[in-house]
């Protein structure tokens, strides 16, 4: 995981943004072996490297969403949004034969989430 500053697609106004790196070439392994079965365990497997994990250990006595990235992923059901914007791309590299190359999936601190690709040397950020 690793924050940056996006522009929102929909608005046009800058976004601050937790991003993870998603390797689609591993995640469509691993839904060949049965590994992933739903958008949520996708979901979990995302967030669930071991940077995410420190950021919720540091971030566990917030009292808010805003302030708490536990209970953000809990209140905007991010483990849902982002299995499901994951899965999109999965979808998407299997209908065109294609692996893209390096993609991020995003969500700021309202729970929008953003899968931002590689095309060309420039980067392409989709609202989802």
């Amino acid at each position: 995981m690793f924050e940056r500053t996006i522009k929102n697609p929909k608005t046009g106004r800058e976004n601050r943004v937790k991003a993870w790196p998603v390797d689609v070439g591993k995640i469509r392994k691993l839904l060949r072996r049965g590994a992933i079965k739903t958008a949520r365990d996708m979901g979990l497997h995302v967030l669930s490297d071991e940077t995410t994990l420190e950021h919720i250990e540091e971030t566990r006595n917030g009292e808010g969403a805003g302030s708490n990235f536990a209970l953000n992923i809990v209140e905007n059901a991010l483990d849902w949004s982002i299995g499901f914007a994951v899965l999109a791309m999965v979808r998407w590299s299997i209908r065109k034969k294609k692996i893209p190359f390096p993609c991020h999936v995003a969500t700021n601190r309202k729970g929008d989430v953003f899968l931002i690709l590689q095309r060309q040397g420039k980067e392409v950020i989709v609202a989802r």
